[in-house]
């Protein structure tokens, strides 16, 4: 699980803030079983396409994005499975 350790941000060039997204990055596509695509570009059409805004205006997610039911729901209604790299 990640954690987001800058809730709220404004510093654009924040490294740590980087870094939590990144590890966000990397456990969807570990969760997903899919490594070959840009899993942040396509959490964030998945919040866009629900209406939900779910970025700072400087380009950092919002808490809710690292939220776990969000993750699982992503991973349920985008790549179709549990959540546990169980891709069909």
């Amino acid at each position: 699980m990640t954690t987001l350790n800058h809730p709220n941000c404004r510093n654009p060039d924040c490294l740590t803030c980087l870094s939590d997204h990144l590890a966000l990055g990397d456990e969807l596509a570990k969760r997903s079983g899919v490594t070959k695509t840009d899993h942040l570009s396509q959490y964030r059409k998945w919040f866009d396409e629900k209406g939900i805004n779910s970025e700072t205006e400087w380009g950092w997610g919002l808490p809710f994005i690292f939220d776990e039911l969000n993750i699982k729901g992503y991973l349920h209604e985008v790549w179709e499975n549990d959540g546990f790299g169980q891709h069909p």
